[in-house]
């Protein structure tokens, strides 16, 4: 197996696509996910092991699973303490991405693990890499619900609920 990579917020929409890539490079994702559906779902994209977020203990669970830790986090829904007890699973020499920037580099690379505050930078090039996968089925896109403009207050809170993939606003 691959580097063990660890995905919190693996659900929704980026996560989802985190896991997929992750696998995709040989990975053993391991996918934040409550029993059920979200595990049948981070399973489907390819995480090889799931954590049941809602129990409440996540960093202490995969510690449990995974003693030695992790080599990669990528994190889209920690902050504060939460965020520094799993980065506390990533080995020496790992890495960590968050979409939060919660990350303090400088802090982190004294263990020399490499983390980033991810800003989105989307380009045409990696777009079109991205629409490839898509179309070749080596990317799934997973729409848990599509909703017209007007009613773009009901995505929020269906957002604020938790999704499996993504929403979408359908204007016109």
């Amino acid at each position: 197996p691959g580097a063990v990579v660890l995905i919190a917020g693996a659900t929704g929409g980026v996560g989802s696509f985190a896991v997929q890539l992750a696998a995709r490079r040989g990975a053993t994702v391991i996918a934040t996910a409550r029993p059920g559906d979200e595990e049948a779902f981070v399973r489907g994209l390819g995480a090889s092991d799931t954590v049941d977020y809602s129990t409440g203990d996540v960093a202490g669970t995969v510690r449990a699973k995974y003693p030695d830790g992790v080599m990669a986090f990528i994190d889209m829904v920690n902050r504060d303490d939460a965020f520094e007890a799993m980065t506390a699973l990533v080995r020496d020499g790992g890495r960590i991405a968050t979409t939060l920037g919660a990350a303090d580099v400088e802090a982190l690379a004294e263990r020399t693990v490499r983390a980033t505050n991810v800003i989105g930078t989307p380009t045409a090039k990696k777009l079109a890499q991205l629409a490839d996968a898509v179309a070749s089925g080596a990317l799934r896109v997973e729409v848990q619900q599509t909703f017209p403009l007007e009613r773009a207050g009901e995505a929020l809170e269906a957002f604020s609920g938790g999704t499996l993939g993504k929403l979408v606003l359908v204007i016109g």
